[in-house]
């Protein structure tokens, strides 16, 4: 019997397996969730099936083959796993049967190791492409892995974003829960320079992603609480790794537009002028790598618009537009879920028309 894994994902709240064979012949197969050196085993009687899996059929064409989609609720496996596999009898024993390459995604999941978050996380050629099975292995690092702190901050990360490109409140909400672990645990990090591991860079990019997230719940105080706490902590670096401005320039930059917009165009200019200052140190410590150089483009833009807008203040001017500032200071800009989060930029500006308390100590 020839048998293969058509697809499998994560979407919304199951596993979905899709297999493509003789299933008229299949009276009975086991889902595989294997974690390093050890699996536990699903065993399926189609006929009869555990009631939360959900089991349809279909024919595929004259070929005689047909279709078996598995829909299986993540409640049901509470532990941590790296990869399912389905098997299928082979005389008195069972086999794996392959997936079809491209779109079968339950893999690389979770990571016990150093080496194979690396491998897992940062290689592309084993990353999850589909961004909500990504999601679904973000979290799980979340809620068990321990090793290092600085891998538990970059699926922060990821998990942030991905519920801002699902527009889900319920993962927002996880995510912030997640946050409070994470940042307590930023101070371990050693001060290296390095993107992965370096503790002023995560801090920063945790920050941005965090008030990211406070922007598409439309929290204009909790934004403004996290623009400050990251304004803070980027000036009190003294001698930044150019790498921490690819997220600070645009906090600043954000930070200094709320500013003017509360009342206070003065400290708006001096911040906007620290926005340079900053840059400036950062880029001392520039490494001889084009990517990073390249990436640092965003920094430079950031900084611009803030020298721009002191002009702007300065001669009586206003601000630069809605769109030229989301652009700039947005990491999640395209399709309807940028539209939406620009929206809410928008009206949370336009609510800015008084100093609040939240911002009492940035100084420009």
């Amino acid at each position: 019997m020839v048998f293969i894994v058509k697809s499998g994902c994560v979407r919304g709240d199951d596993f979905l397996v899709d297999v493509t064979g003789p299933i008229q012949d299949l009276q009975r197969l086991i889902l595989r969730f294997e974690a390093g050196q050890t699996r536990f085993d699903l065993h399926v009687d189609l006929a009869e099936p555990p009631a939360t899996l959900r089991i349809t059929t279909g024919v595929n064409g004259d070929a005689g083959d047909g279709s078996l989609h598995l829909a299986l609720p993540i409640e049901q496996v509470p532990q941590a796993f790296t990869k399912l596999s389905v098997l299928v009898p082979s005389g008195e024993k069972y086999r794996k049967i392959p997936s079809e390459p491209g779109s079968f995604f339950l893999k690389n999941l979770y990571a016990e190791t150093a080496e194979e978050f690396a491998s897992h996380f940062y290689r592309n050629r084993h990353r999850v492409k589909d961004k909500e099975t990504l999601a679904f292995a973000a979290e799980q690092i979340l809620r068990h892995y321990t090793l290092d702190p600085a891998h538990r901050a970059v699926c922060l990360v990821i998990f942030c974003y991905r519920a801002i490109d699902f527009a889900s409140r319920p993962m927002a909400e996880r995510a912030l829960r997640y946050a409070e672990t994470i940042e307590a645990e930023l101070p371990k990090l050693p001060v290296d320079g390095n993107v992965r591991s370096d503790r002023h860079h995560l801090t920063m990019s945790v920050n941005l992603a965090l008030w990211h997230l406070h922007l598409f719940m439309e929290d204009g105080t909790a934004l403004l609480r996290r623009l400050q706490s990251g304004y803070k902590y980027m000036t009190s670096v003294e001698e930044p790794w150019a790498v921490m401005a690819f997220n600070s320039c645009r906090t600043c930059l954000l930070l200094g537009y709320f500013l003017e917009r509360m009342g206070d165009p003065g400290k708006a200019r001096g911040l906007f002028r620290k926005n340079l200052d900053f840059y400036k140190k950062a880029m001392q410590r520039a490494e001889r790598f084009s990517t990073h150089f390249l990436e640092m483009v965003q920094a430079h833009h950031a900084v611009y618009l803030s020298l721009l807008s002191v002009e702007k203040i300065r001669d009586g001017e206003g601000q630069i537009d809605l769109d030229t500032l989301f652009d700039a200071v947005s990491r999640t800009k395209d399709g309807e879920v940028g539209d939406s989060m620009k929206q809410k930029l928008g009206r949370l500006l336009d609510a800015a028309h008084a100093p609040r308390p939240s911002l009492a100590g940035a100084e420009g």
